[in-house]
């Protein structure tokens, strides 16, 4: 097994563990034990996927060949893969980033997996950078290099420049069983994105990866849903008192 082989199944693996453990965190009473300990669960998984999402973007934009493997060779367009590859797995490390700092915010009102404040500057700047990046290089895969992947590199990378200049102060505004839901099915919903640009594009006839426009369909799907069931959470909690969750 290769190396980019490993990281792909070690990707996978905590990816998965954080999906079923994340709908299983929402699908159960707050502040309940249970919902505490898969709660947990999530965490370390989530921080896994950002991990593992982050050295496969920094490895392909630094050695894209060696990412690529020996199928690069049986290619026609070589040049055209490793461009399509680049903004791929670029749109794959931008969703780490935004899953990054949902778990920063949603950790934050919890005492666990909690970042100090510096590490939350830290990722918000990064995100921000990344966003300018994915937003310049969606331009250019427009032109007709890559095709219409650039446009969900413009996408999510607009969301991340929101994002990362939005939370710049490493201050989390709202620190309240709200501010928790938002990052914790923030995250969710970025992790089931990513998964939806990869599986669905095996289970139906248009695929994003290979720059079919319909291929954003899945995407738009699960970020509605994601946005429906946050805001379904945070209703059933407008007539509860306020928490009195202390500032970091």
């Amino acid at each position: 097994m290769s190396l980019h082989e490993t990281l792909l199944l070690a990707h996978i693996s905590v990816g998965t563990v954080a999906l079923i453990s994340g709908i299983v965190a929402a699908s159960t009473r707050k502040g309940g034990r249970p919902h505490r300990q898969v709660g947990r669960v999530f965490v370390i998984a989530g921080w896994g996927v950002v991990v593992t999402a982050l050295i496969s973007t920094a490895w392909a934009l630094i050695g894209i060949d060696s990412f690529i493997g020996n199928d690069l060779a049986s290619e026609s367009d070589p040049d055209r893969v490793r461009a399509l590859v680049r903004l791929f797995v670029g749109v794959l490390g931008g969703l780490g980033l935004l899953a990054a700092g949902d778990l920063a915010v949603g950790t934050s009102t919890i005492g666990f997996g909690v970042l100090p404040r510096v590490g939350r500057q830290a990722l918000a700047w990064a995100t921000t950078v990344a966003g300018v990046l994915l937003v310049a290089a969606g331009i250019w895969a427009l032109s007709g290099v890559v095709g219409s992947l650039g446009w969900f590199g413009i996408g999510v990378g607009s969301i991340a420049i929101g994002e990362g200049w939005g939370s710049r102060d490493g201050v989390t505004t709202f620190r309240t069983l709200e501010a928790h839901i938002r990052g914790m099915l923030g995250a969710l919903t970025a992790f089931a994105a990513a998964f939806s640009i990869f599986g669905f594009g095996r289970f139906v006839s248009f695929n994003l990866v290979e720059g079919d426009p319909l291929g954003i369909i899945p995407v738009v799907v699960v970020a509605v849903g994601g946005w429906a069931l946050t805001r379904w959470w945070i209703g059933r909690l407008d007539s509860l008192p306020d928490t009195g969750m202390p500032n970091a």
